[in-house]
């Protein structure tokens, strides 16, 4: 992975963190956003490990 995928990457489980506090999406779909963001974390640490 690049580092501009990455920093696109974590640019957007940010994104996706952040929608999570917007009490206008409703609970369950913000539980899906924060899943996601959570799975692209583990995809950039995944890279982050096998870089080692």
């Amino acid at each position: 992975m690049t580092e501009e995928q990455h920093i696109a990457i974590v640019s957007v489980a940010n994104t996706l963190r952040g929608m999570t506090m917007d009490r206008r999406i409703p609970e369950d779909a913000r539980s899906v956003l924060m899943d996601k963001a959570v799975a692209l974390d583990a995809v950039v640490e995944d890279e982050d490990d096998d870089e080692d």
